[in-house]
């Protein structure tokens, strides 16, 4: 059996049905959005088992080097998570080449 789920105020105009539609539609999507795409809550909720404290400190690292205006944090921050264990590799190795490019070129050379 579903839930009931009542949104109500005693004074008008106060966007109860706006809430509803919004919400019903939210309900329906069965996913959560993270930086414009929506994903399903199940793989959500597995890359943010996977986090670890390097994780933590790579989206930390991300945010204060930053030179933009983040307008929304938890946003930000959502979305800087959730993709931090597929991009934390190739920006740690791009740190390196920037900083000893030495090291990029004895790469390039062993291939």
């Amino acid at each position: 059996m579903g839930k009931v789920i009542a949104v109500s105020n005693q004074k008008g105009g106060v966007a109860k049905t706006t809430t509803s539609i919004n919400l019903g539609v939210a309900l329906a999507r069965n996913g959560m959005v993270i930086a414009s795409n929506t994903y399903p809550v199940a793989l959500v909720k597995s890359k943010f088992l996977k986090l670890n404290y390097s994780h933590i400190e790579y989206v930390m690292d991300c945010f204060k080097s930053n030179t933009s205006k983040v307008k929304n944090i938890k946003k930000y921050l959502l979305a800087a998570l959730f993709n931090a264990p597929s991009t934390m590799d190739s920006y740690y190795r791009a740190e390196v080449n920037h900083d000893m490019p030495y090291m990029a070129m004895a790469r390039l050379e062993a291939l």
